[in-house]
């Protein structure tokens, strides 16, 4: 008995050192009120307020590193890589703080995770090809005179990409590649399909599809499949009466 006294006071003692749940300074709803008006605040900003063209394409690059953005990119950087590159652009007080060279070299890197031409979930869709195309990265694409290239087109498009060397068709296809590969051994050929610049039916299906808003649409977020759950602000979970 004495021992079952014992246990039972020192559970009492237990309980009454537990400290009472507190009121937290902002509630959940106070938070979500903070974040609406900070978003509807941010927006304004961005639309009316004076933003130096360098600071315009900082902000961008961090806006592409932001939580709701995926990327599914392209490089082998993969994910996370914008926030790594967008890091180098916020001082440790949470300012926006960088010269002119470092902003150029993240601009080009979150550029290079971002844009793919990957036939892959990767790819960036015409977008990527205008890109190509505005930064002559034709220039840049490889010598395609090789077997395992020219083994993907056919007869006639090999036949075509005969025109204007001194190479004629050969019986076997495969000798035509060959000749073809030892033609431009030291030169470089590019297929006309594998240019940058987009066909004008593409642009104009992107330009059409990404033209009109849906009527009703106020540009608000459907939050009606929002939960209740546990989210960033935890902590702030609706208080106690």
């Amino acid at each position: 008995k004495k021992d079952a006294a014992k246990g039972k006071g020192a559970r009492a003692a237990e309980a009454d050192s537990v400290a009472p749940t507190s009121r937290p300074d902002v509630t959940r709803r106070g938070m979500d009120m903070i974040g609406d008006l900070r978003t509807d605040a941010l927006h304004e900003a961005l639309a009316r307020a004076p933003i130096e063209d360098d600071t315009l394409t900082a902000l961008l690059i961090l806006a592409i590193a932001a939580n709701n953005v995926t990327v599914a990119s392209g490089r082998a950087s993969g994910y996370g890589a914008c926030a790594q590159q967008a890091r180098r652009l916020i001082a440790d007080d949470g300012t926006l703080a960088y010269d002119r060279d470092t902003l150029r070299v993240v601009a080009r890197e979150v550029l290079s995770d971002v844009l793919s031409c990957r036939e892959n979930r990767s790819n960036s869709g015409v977008v990527a090809r205008v890109a190509g195309a505005a930064v002559g990265a034709d220039e840049f694409l490889p010598n395609l005179a090789t077997e395992e290239f020219l083994s993907c087109l056919s007869r006639t498009a090999l036949e075509a990409a005969l025109q204007g060397t001194s190479v004629l068709p050969r019986p076997r296809v495969k000798d035509t590649r060959a000749a073809l590969v030892a033609h431009f051994a030291e030169g470089r050929f590019v297929h006309p399909a594998a240019l940058f610049a987009p066909q004008a039916d593409a642009i104009a299906e992107w330009t059409e599809r990404h033209a009109h808003v849906d009527e009703g649409d106020d540009g608000e977020f459907d939050e009606t499949d929002d939960d209740d759950g546990d989210d960033e602000h935890g902590d702030y979970a609706v208080a106690a009466e």
